[in-house]
């Protein structure tokens, strides 16, 4: 399984930056069919999927957006 990101993965969210900020999710996905999709990201997601990969579109969890405690889980 291929899992993205939709916010500056898949498409251009800047548009809509200030609707992200106030974490109004509905009124951006409101917006999704007008966002600019980068380029290439067609042609990747035909060629996984014909390759019989599984795709899915998620966002972060909260978890994983807070600031770093600085523990790098020794990286």
């Amino acid at each position: 399984m291929v899992i993205f990101d939709f916010d500056q993965t898949l498409v251009d969210t800047a548009p809509v930056e200030h609707l992200r900020a106030a974490r109004n999710w509905k009124a951006v996905m409101a917006q999704a069919s007008k966002l600019t999709v980068y380029d290439g990201v067609h042609e990747l997601l035909k060629e996984l999927h014909e390759s019989g990969e599984t795709l899915a579109i998620g966002r972060a969890p909260t978890w994983s957006r807070r600031p770093s405690s600085g523990n790098t889980g020794g990286q």
